[in-house]
């Protein structure tokens, strides 16, 4: 496996660094935006999928582009975000 950044430290590097910049904490971002810590978390972790809203309000509130905030999550696997029970989980029907 060649060497990946995000396998090592974990995605969500650029979101946690423009964080210390405005020096604000994960959960003030999370309560901006409306959504559970939780959430959150497992948006930053790469389990789940950001929407544009929310893609949209986090330059917003940190200050930095899109681009840069999410490169990371762009260039994941395949899956890009899903959490893994969705992408293993057998469809009906068959």
């Amino acid at each position: 496996m060649p060497f990946n950044r995000s396998t090592i430290f974990g995605i969500g590097i650029p979101i946690k660094v423009a964080l210390i910049k405005c020096q604000m904490f994960q959960g003030d971002v999370a309560r901006q935006l409306g959504i559970p810590m939780s959430t959150f978390n497992m948006k930053l972790l790469g389990r789940r999928k950001w929407t544009e809203d929310e893609r949209a309000r986090m330059s917003e509130i940190l200050g930095e582009s899109e681009e840069v905030l999410f490169e990371e999550y762009e260039s994941q696997s395949p899956g890009n975000g899903e959490t893994a029970s969705a992408q293993d989980s057998p469809q009906q029907g068959q």
